[in-house]
């Protein structure tokens, strides 16, 4: 059997979900945030020990500073990658790996030398 089945396929101007996301439904996005910037009192700061009132991002994030600074190189990564962003990956998609011949002339000629180059 072909996918997608033809048979069973929503045709054309159909929507899969006619009627939508439901009234009042809450994100993922909304939940996230939501937990995220709950305040814990009297949490242990895992950078400095000190007991403090944080949120959970603010938690989850020293936690990740700490295991930086115990030599995880994946916290440490992760670290530099929300500081600076992450390095770019540069795809060669065109030449299969071979080099290319980046070196061009440019040749700038004005009207005194194209009217030269006509007569000669």
């Amino acid at each position: 059997m072909a996918f997608p089945n033809k048979e069973t396929q929503f045709k054309e101007g159909q929507s899969g979900n006619p009627n939508g996301r439901p009234k009042g439904s809450i994100s993922s996005k909304t939940i996230l945030n939501r937990f995220l910037s709950l305040v814990e009192k009297g949490v242990k700061n895992p950078v400095t020990g000190e007991f403090e009132d944080m949120t959970v991002a603010e938690v989850m994030t020293l936690s990740i500073i700490a295991k930086a600074r115990k030599g995880d190189l994946l916290a440490y990564r992760e670290v530099l990658d929300r500081l600076e962003g992450k390095a770019q990956q540069n795809i060669d998609h065109t030449t299969g790996g071979d080099k290319i011949d980046n070196k061009f002339e440019i040749e700038i000629l004005t009207n005194k030398d194209e009217a030269q180059q006509e007569t000669d």
